[in-house]
């Protein structure tokens, strides 16, 4: 249920405090866009099924690095070759998601059976 829900929509994400920190939306092509809180976009990553891992572009379609696997702690190769971290404006993740999910259709799912009754 929560992989098609996921899919081809503009999701809001939001923190341990409930602060909107942004949005995501992936496409037919599995590409995810990310967006800033006020709309405004980010970026998106793109999986490379050649490596394994993602490629990251900012809004001006650059290419900023890629994932790779862990050396030295590191976990991104940079543009320019140098190693680092995952670019911190494609890091929304939101712990509450998926529990928000299932409550909203929970709640729903039991308002509907009240209304049949």
């Amino acid at each position: 249920m929560s992989d098609l829900f996921d899919d081809f929509q503009f999701k809001p994400h939001f923190g341990h405090d409930g602060d909107l920190k942004g949005f995501t939306l992936t496409d037919f092509n599995g590409h995810k866009h990310y967006f800033y809180d006020s709309g405004a976009y980010k970026g998106v990553k793109i999986k490379n099924d050649f490596t394994g891992g993602s490629d990251y572009f900012d809004s001006g379609n650059h290419h900023l690095g890629h994932t790779i696997k862990d050396i030295n702690n590191h976990d991104f190769m940079n543009a320019d070759g140098s190693l680092g971290h995952t670019p911190k404006m494609f890091d929304i993740k939101d712990p509450n998601f998926h529990n928000a999910v299932h409550d909203h259709f929970s709640n729903y799912r039991s308002n509907l059976l009240s209304q049949i009754r």
